[in-house]
């Protein structure tokens, strides 16, 4: 007996196979053991079939079926099997990013949720440095209602999904006073991220600053909104930029929603 050859047990604990899923991958084709014993019927496997081996647990790692990998490596063909793992490499970098940008929208769902609570606890007028944000927006009529403002917000999501962008789950109006003084929208947009893969040609941005903002919501919208203008007024304060943010303090319903005014110093 050589011995440079393994046992079906030695094999499995090397490789971390189970000697079921090695009789598996011989019952079809897909590897044969080197040498098995006319007697015994004691199956053996060589130095290069571990090898082997490890290339066909790659391949499962990566969802490629039996029936396909015995048709590659049936052919012995090195090249032809090269050729294969780089497309399958450049399949699993596709997976990976997918993967990363999945984990990315979660933890800014999450966070943008953290943020709207944390706001609403607060039902004081308050300055905060806000970073510069990448949006979408869309100029609409200062008396759009609730529901064509949703239908924005969703076009807004195949935009994100065609340009390979990152929703942050933000969404508001940029605003500006009517003659009473009363705030009207402009604009919607979405704030988004992006990376490498993004298309950048339809973002703007809101700049970076600090902002005087107050939380509210449809029973005391009239009360927050004088006490920041109350505030401004006796502070002297000109707006650069007023914004309207849609919180996102409750995803199941609407009964509570919250919304900030943020407006730039």
């Amino acid at each position: 007996m050589n011995n440079n050859l393994f046992t079906i047990g030695q094999t499995s604990k090397i490789k971390g196979i189970t000697i079921k899923a090695l009789r598996f991958y011989e019952r079809i084709g897909l590897i044969n053991p080197f040498y098995t014993d006319p007697v015994t019927r004691y199956r053996y496997y060589s130095f290069e079939q571990l090898i082997q081996l490890d290339v066909i647990r790659a391949l499962r790692s990566i969802e490629v079926s039996p029936k396909d990998m015995v048709g590659i490596l049936e052919k012995r063909d090195t090249g032809q099997l090269m050729e294969y793992l780089a497309e399958q490499k450049v399949s699993m970098l596709n997976k990976i990013a997918l993967l990363q940008n999945s984990i990315q929208t979660i933890e800014q769902a999450r966070n943008t949720i953290d943020h709207s609570i944390s706001v609403i606890a607060n039902r004081e007028v308050a300055t905060r440095l806000i970073p510069k944000r990448y949006i979408l927006t869309q100029k609409v009529s200062n008396d759009i209602g609730e529901k064509d403002a949703m239908v924005l917000f969703s076009k807004f999501l195949m935009i994100i999904e065609e340009n390979n962008l990152l929703d942050t789950y933000e969404t508001g109006y940029y605003c500006i006073p009517d003659k009473k003084g009363e705030i009207r929208p402009s604009m919607v947009y979405n704030a988004v991220t992006a990376n490498k893969r993004s298309n950048k040609a339809l973002l703007s941005t809101i700049p970076t600053g600090e902002y005087l903002c107050v939380s509210f919501n449809l029973q005391n919208a009239h009360l927050q909104t004088n006490k920041l203008n109350e505030y401004m007024t006796q502070n002297k304060i000109q707006p650069r930029l007023i914004l309207q943010v849609n919180l996102l303090n409750d995803v199941f319903t609407t009964n509570t929603q919250y919304c900030e005014i943020q407006v730039l110093l």
